[in-house]
Order: C-alpha cells, then sequence, then structure tokens
C-alpha cells in the first residue's frame, strides 16, 4: 500500500537513519519507504523473510534493507534504530506481554528514537493497548485513521526519554 497511513511518520522519524520492523511480514514497508538510511526487517515466518528478500533483490534494495527470520520475543538487536515499527504485529499479544515487549526493545533506540505502532483500533483490546500506551509512554504524535478504526501512535519510554 504505496499510500500507507504510517509511512509519513517513519520517514519523518527515522530522519534518514535505521528503521527495525518487527513483524515485516513480506517486506512491503522496506520496500515503499523512501527516505531512510537502513530497514531491517524480523518475521517469524521463514516464506516471508523468503519473499522480502527475493523483492528486495528485484528491487535493487538490497544495500540498505535486510530482512531476518527471528520471533521478536527473543530477538536481540545489534544496534539502536531511529524508530521500532510494530506494524499490525503488537497486537497478537496480550496487553501485559506488549508492555513488556516494548520496555524490552526500549534499549534499543537511539537517544531520540522513538517506537511506531500501526493498529487496528476497532476492538476493546486493541483500544486498551493505546490507551495504556498513552498512560505508560511519551506519546509524541497519534493519527487516526479510516473512519477511526486504525490509529498510528508515535511515542517513547519515559525511562528512555528522562535518562538521556
Amino acid at each position: 500500500m504505496p499510500a500507507d497511513c504510517v509511512y509519513p511518520y517513519i520517514e519523518k522519524y527515522a530522519r534518514n537513519g535505521n528503521i527495525l520492523d518487527l513483524g515485516c511480514g513480506p517486506g512491503t514497508t522496506g520496500l515503499e519507504l523512501n527516505l531512510y538510511a537502513s530497514y531491517t526487517g524480523v518475521d517469524i515466518c521463514d516464506l516471508a523473510i523468503e519473499k522480502a528478500r527475493i523483492r528486495t533483490d528485484a528491487n535493487h534494495r538490497s544495500d540498505r534493507n535486510s530482512y531476518l527470520q527471528s520471533d521478536l520475543l527473543t530477538y536481540i538487536p545489534n544496534w539502536q534504530y531511529d524508530v521500532i515499527f510494530f506494524g499490525d504485529s503488537i497486537y497478537y499479544f496480550s496487553l501485559e506481554r506488549s508492555i513488556e515487549i516494548l520496555n524490552r526493545y526500549s534499549q534499543y533506540l537511539k537517544r531520540h528514537g522513538v517506537f511506531i505502532i500501526r493498529t487496528w483500533i476497532d476492538n476493546e483490546k486493541h483500544r486498551n493497548m493505546v490507551r495504556s500506551i498513552e498512560t505508560l509512554f511519551d506519546v509524541l504524535e497519534k493519527g487516526l485513521f479510516a473512519d477511526s478504526q486504525i490509529a498510528v501512535i508515535v511515542f517513547r519510554s519515559k525511562a528512555h526519554f528522562e535518562v538521556h
């Protein structure tokens, strides 16, 4: 979806830097963004990762896009990122597990780095997650799309922000 509502947020906050996409699927986001230095996509599905690699080669982006097959619950990044993006992935976990995941990955954000989440908010579970993020983290921006059924939230850990 070249007109995905989340792309302007990712490019704005990446500031031509590094992006980590957790739950990248077949790598569509890495192929449709333009303003970034490097993009790392991680997905648990080996077939999705293989498709992402093939598509990346075909689109001549192998010099700045890489893909890894791993479970986001156990994946350990090798460096810090300007943006850590959870597309349609974080809401597969319980609210408690989602907060644990975000807290764990906050150490892999650069000083001014942010999390960006795109999530459906068409049910109570997803709306509770958004409310929890708004309570527990420093929200920088929030946009509603598709007749307020999709939320894009840009935020960072309060502790991460204060320590750095």
